[in-house]
């Protein structure tokens, strides 16, 4: 009857991760749409990564000094999961619905960035032009890129958990019979 409910470390850190996303993004946002599109960005999957590797210590701390390699796994991963997850909801609802302007502000940007992408991948000026004539006028964000790109960043984000888990883990010794 008194049975009280409370978060897991998972969800507190997940949420924690979430919020500090959100908050890079908002900053990211209000320097402008070079620092929105620009490699600043990646400094927040730091706090991300130091936030899971918490999560997990905090997870073994409860557990007297020890996980297992699962729940250490588990724990992280949820972690990245839910923090991307609400960020590129976020980001997705800014551009579309709280600010479309600067979705076409930040478009140009995205273009130039794509096309050093590609002549860094030696594709020919050739190529180049007909791929960025192709995406001219389109939607820079849309949900279906935003949740492949979502797909590959937890492809990745399951190998720093892989490490983490890997890191952490340790099992409770079993006790020794004492001799006969």
């Amino acid at each position: 009857m008194g049975e009280s409910r409370k978060f897991t470390i998972s969800s507190i850190y997940s949420i924690v991760a979430a919020v500090w996303l959100i908050a890079f993004a908002l900053g990211t946002y209000w320097a402008g749409p070079a620092a929105f599109v620009g490699t600043i960005g990646y400094l927040a999957y730091l706090g991300v990564i130091g936030l899971a590797i918490a999560a997990v210590l905090s997870r073994k701390k409860e557990g007297a000094g020890f996980i297992e390699f699962q729940p250490a796994l588990r724990t992280a991963f949820v972690v990245f999961v839910v923090a991307l997850g609400v960020q590129t909801l976020f980001i997705w609802i800014l551009v579309h619905r709280i600010d479309p302007k600067f979705r076409e502000s930040v478009a140009p940007l995205i273009t130039a960035r794509n096309e050093a992408l590609d002549r860094w991948q030696g594709l020919s000026e050739d190529q180049i032009r007909t791929r960025s004539a192709a995406e001219a006028g389109k939607d820079p964000f849309p949900i279906g890129g935003m949740l492949g790109g979502l797909a590959r960043y937890y492809i990745v984000c399951f190998l720093f958990s892989l490490a983490i888990a890997a890191a952490a883990k340790n099992t409770k010794p079993s006790p020794r019979p004492t001799g006969l």
